[in-house]
């Protein structure tokens, strides 16, 4: 009998398991290929996306009305109402442009900070949208999740929000090899009929193209630099007065003075400038015979005592450069001392001889007269 009953309830499980099995089988959601429905009565808990920096989380309230916020104010739409399925994305703005709906979108913008809305197609079911805190320049993963009222058909929609700049300036000019300082009124002279010009953005990404840098006429033409930002959109535009004229000047004079002291050159090399003891700063001013000219010349303004020699370069409008050295001494406390010392024994000899002279002229006066009188 024990053997009886064994082998019965062993049939009677081999029978029971799989019709347990079956009894619950999920089903695919018709509007919604690759998202599960679960049946009637199942006990799984409801799915829900991940929060990662900005979220817009959803509510339960089967009472709450239809409503629409943005995922900069962590945006909810929901309304709860029945048993729909429909977890489809309705519509997405991005700075209030529609965007087209797919699996996998891609929007490209120069704000920091777009404005994102979207809906869905079921005014029953909820969003959420997750996006960092800030976007980068480049791909900005933001995802936005779509809840059917149900809460157990699911659908995730990926948003490549794709940031450029709109920065269209540059950082660096340089015409003919020379570097040019940047301004709203840029001026070259040339005595070539062509330029060449390269210009560096601020943005990496940034395109430049240049306008009207060859067959220059004789006296001013105007060259245009124009600069596109990597959005495509923002354009800024410089522009270069570049005279033309015949020959360029090879003037590298220039006069330079030394705390107000002017310096002699002689050879392109300056007699020394004496500066007092009690003097530990030089301040060095320079004028160019040619405006066109240019001067390199770099130096520190602490004098130390003794000599310093400082040397820099004339560069002419036609290229041509010429060296020139400042010779500079200034006095230590002896040298002022024995300055002053040999000073006063100066003054003291010049006035020891004239007494002499003055004797000796007084001496000879006197044999004079008396010559006199013996006569």
């Amino acid at each position: 009998m024990k053997k009886i009953g064994f082998k019965f309830m062993t049939l009677l499980m081999v029978f029971l398991v799989p019709i347990s099995v079956l009894a619950d089988p999920a089903t695919t959601d018709p509007a919604n290929p690759g998202t599960t429905v679960p049946s009637e009565g199942s006990t799984e808990t409801p799915t829900e996306g991940t929060n990662s920096g900005n979220t817009s989380n959803t509510s339960t309230d089967n009472n709450q009305s239809n409503s629409a916020t943005d995922s900069t104010n962590n945006v909810i739409y929901q309304q709860n109402s029945g048993r729909s399925t429909n977890a489809n994305l309705g519509s997405l703005q991005i700075d209030g442009v529609d965007v087209d709906i797919n699996t996998e979108m891609t929007y490209t913008t120069s704000n920091q900070n777009p404005s994102i809305v979207a809906r869905p197609s079921s005014d029953r079911a909820s969003i959420r949208i997750d996006k960092p805190d800030s976007l980068s320049y480049g791909d900005n993963v933001i995802t936005i999740t779509v809840t059917a009222e149900n809460f157990y058909v699911v659908r995730v929609y990926t948003l490549h929000l794709v940031l450029v700049s709109n920065d269209a300036s540059l950082k660096g000019l340089t015409i003919d090899g020379k570097e040019v300082t940047l301004s709203d009124d840029i001026e070259y002279r040339t005595d070539k009929k062509k330029v060449e010009i390269e210009a560096s953005t601020t943005n990496e990404n940034a395109s430049v193209v240049y306008e009207n840098t060859d067959n220059l006429v004789l006296g001013k033409n105007k060259v245009i630099i124009r600069v596109t930002a990597e959005d495509g959109v923002t354009v800024q535009e410089y522009t270069i007065t570049v005279t033309r004229v015949k020959k360029l000047i090879g003037d590298v004079g220039v006069t330079v003075k030394v705390n107000g002291e002017e310096a002699k050159f002689k050879d392109y090399k300056s007699e020394i400038i004496y500066i007092d003891n009690e003097v530990d700063k030089i301040d060095i001013d320079y004028e160019l015979s040619d405006k066109y000219a240019e001067i390199d010349l770099d130096y520190d303004k602490k004098m130390k005592v003794g000599d310093r020699k400082i040397t820099f370069t004339v560069t002419a409008e036609n290229g041509k450069t010429q060296e020139y050295v400042l010779n500079i001494h200034r006095f230590s406390v002896f040298e002022e001392i024995l300055a002053a010392g040999i000073g006063v024994c100066m003054m003291g000899g010049v006035a020891c001889l004239i007494f002499f002279i003055v004797k000796k002229i007084k001496k000879e006066k006197r044999q004079r007269i008396y010559k006199v009188k013996l006569k």
